[in-house]
């Protein structure tokens, strides 16, 4: 029988990567960019909320831009893939 383990894999190789906690403890993330600033901006949704965050890395510091009204899904597959939620 095959786990979770079997399929996921990671292993830190290079120093030019850098994590950094997310101010989110729910799954969620639908897509991440960068922009010329060097800022990271990602969309995290859930069933009941949606919002944008962006991360400065030289401060280290979030801001969370709250996308207002009930999210909704028409598809649970298109969600798991980061697909469209569309704001009802």
């Amino acid at each position: 029988m095959l786990t979770p383990q079997d399929y996921i894999q990671y292993q830190k190789q290079s120093s030019h990567i850098k994590e950094f906690k997310t101010p989110i403890n729910e799954p969620g993330l639908k897509g991440i960019t960068t922009d010329p600033e060097g800022n990271v901006w990602f969309y995290h949704s859930t069933n009941k909320t949606s919002a944008i965050f962006m991360f400065d890395p030289k401060s280290k510091e979030y801001r969370q831009f709250d996308i207002e009204g009930t999210t909704t899904v028409d598809n649970a597959i298109i969600n798991l893939a980061g697909g469209t939620a569309c704001l009802r």
